[in-house]
């Protein structure tokens, strides 16, 4: 697995099948998320949403380009796209993905920008750039773990 380099860990983290990051054990011990694998992405749940859903046709074509087909089945479920690709770091990705995202991955943030100039437009980007490249992924809450009253 790659782990994306802007995120720090305070312990280890093992890749567990049925990870279990119970309020005790934030504490101590290591902490746990599923591992990735090939065409499964492991990341953060953020709170973007799906925005490539709200993107016109011409939009979709524009930041996706070739690979506009696999964006429109990911975005078309709204629920679905929401629980695989609202996601930003840490973002953990299967070896064998890593040249093919990587390498869509500039491009598509340049592009998602262009058309949703957001804060979190990188965080889009990147899942834009899983649908670009048939990867599902797997976002948990856990990830995510500043407090939006700027206390944690």
């Amino acid at each position: 697995a790659i782990i994306d380099p802007d995120m720090l860990f305070m312990r280890a983290v093992q890749f567990m099948k049925h990870p279990h990051n119970e309020p005790a054990s934030l504490q101590t011990g290591p902490w746990q998320t599923l591992p990735a694998g090939p065409k499964l992405g492991v990341g953060a749940l953020y709170g973007q949403g799906c925005q490539s859903n709200l993107w016109s046709r011409t939009m979709m074509q524009q930041v996706c380009g070739d690979d506009v087909k696999l964006c429109l089945k990911a975005s078309h479920d709204v629920s679905a796209c929401t629980k695989a690709y609202s996601s930003g770091p840490p973002w953990i990705m299967h070896k064998s993905d890593a040249q093919e995202l990587l390498s869509k991955f500039p491009i598509t943030t340049l592009r998602v920008h262009q058309v949703w100039p957001n804060l979190l437009s990188e965080q889009v980007a990147f899942g834009v750039a899983q649908m670009r490249s048939g990867i599902l992924a797997s976002i948990d809450p856990f990830w995510f773990i500043s407090a939006e009253s700027g206390d944690g």
